[in-house]
């Protein structure tokens, strides 16, 4: 496996209104699904599933001529593992065969700032190019290069506050902008896949209540919007913890620097659980939590169009994989009505399935609390 290293990118599957919401603005479960993929691909034994091997070459990443490190974020429909790559060159992973046709294509997240373990600021870039993958690899993938010739320069002031304990060495404050005159569902349930080219967000560390973020220039107008993120430090290598509130400020920008952008503080409140899932009777081989959301509960429709999203993702539990307990804690947006999903897969398929939705959502109210799942925890096929 050459360049091969599970870090950050993004990840998920959607339920809600806009499918790629969730996925565009989390950093976190590549990395998890990444871990997951190394760990049943290599190694050798008794019990060695077959791997398939999926390889190519990347042209680099360039801003205004220079060169940045990159994670390429390799997407199988809305799963995914990722390849850290200092320059261009070659990349190559090896992954488990799929039970059936899934598309493969790719995200670019730019490491603007900071190191390949603690990005502090990124862009992420989406590629045109896709594929159909099942069971066999497919090698000779050619990545063109990325050159974004200038970009611009968005600042204003965000903070967060925690209600509840949350037992992080770090925590900090994320501002990540959008970009929503992008297809945002690339990979639709229905009708063709449409994956254009352009780029998808971009993320920076709030400091002492400031923010600024550098996106790509355009002559054309550009629709956007906020997320306001409260990210702690890494579980463990490959687990993190993250809570968020979306949709704020949207706006048209150009080719200019825009400064004073106010976000407010956003209020978070801890959410916790003990939520052992069993399928059949058993304990799947590993499964995760995540919560969609509404926060204007008054507001709600199902216009893809709509330039505002009402709804979106909030965070993520601990995923749980084998071994591991069934414990839970995320902050979550205070005031807000949260619906739960469970996803789990089998040891033998890197495919993770859906397998309940709570019939009724929660208020995260304003005060820390316990949430009882066991209603979807039980999942019988």
């Amino acid at each position: 496996m050459k360049n091969t290293k599970s870090n950050a990118g993004s990840f998920t599957t959607v339920k809600f209104q806009n499918k790629m919401h969730r996925f565009l603005v989390i950093i976190a479960f590549i990395a998890i699904t990444g871990f997951i993929i190394t760990s049943c691909g290599g190694g050798g034994g008794d019990d060695e599933e077959q791997v398939i091997t999926i390889s190519g070459t990347f042209g680099g990443a360039y801003i205004a001529g220079k060169s940045y490190p990159v994670r390429i974020n390799i997407r199988f429909d809305y799963d995914g593992t990722s390849v850290y790559m200092e320059k261009d060159g070659e990349w190559s992973i090896n992954h488990l065969p799929f039970e059936e046709d899934v598309t493969l294509w790719f995200l670019i997240q730019i490491l603007t700032k900071g190191t390949s373990e603690d990005t502090t600021e990124s862009i992420t870039y989406q590629l045109s190019n896709f594929y159909r993958i099942k069971d066999q690899g497919m090698n000779n993938i050619v990545l063109p290069k990325i050159d974004i010739p200038e970009l611009i320069t968005l600042s204003g002031t965000a903070s967060t506050t925690l209600q509840g304990t949350w037992n992080r060495s770090e925590k900090h404050t994320n501002v990540q902008v959008e970009n929503k005159s992008l297809n945002t569902n690339p990979i639709p349930d229905h009708g063709p896949i449409n994956i254009k080219a352009g780029w998808t967000n971009a993320t920076t560390r709030v400091k002492d209540g400031n923010w600024t973020l550098r996106i790509p220039s355009s002559k054309n107008d550009t629709n956007i919007n906020f997320s306001v993120q409260l990210d702690g430090t890494k579980i463990s290598e490959n687990l993190w913890e993250m809570g968020q509130k979306t949709g704020l400020k949207p706006q048209t920008v150009t080719e200019h620097n825009i400064t004073g952008i106010p976000l407010g503080t956003i209020p978070f409140v801890m959410v916790s659980g003990d939520t052992p899932v069993t399928v059949n009777g058993k304990r799947p081989y590993s499964y995760w939590i995540e919560f969609g959301y509404y926060w204007d509960e008054n507001n709600v429709d199902d216009d893809e169009d709509n330039d505002v999203d009402i709804n979106g993702w909030s965070g993520t539990t601990m995923t749980f994989l084998e071994g591991m307990g069934s414990a839970w804690s995320v902050p979550m947006p205070a005031n807000t009505k949260l619906i739960p999903e469970i996803f789990y897969r089998e040891k033998s398929s890197l495919q993770f399935r859906k397998s309940k939705v709570s019939k009724s959502s929660f208020d995260t109210g304003t005060q820390a609390y316990t949430l009882n799942l066991s209603s979807i925890s039980k999942i019988t096929n």
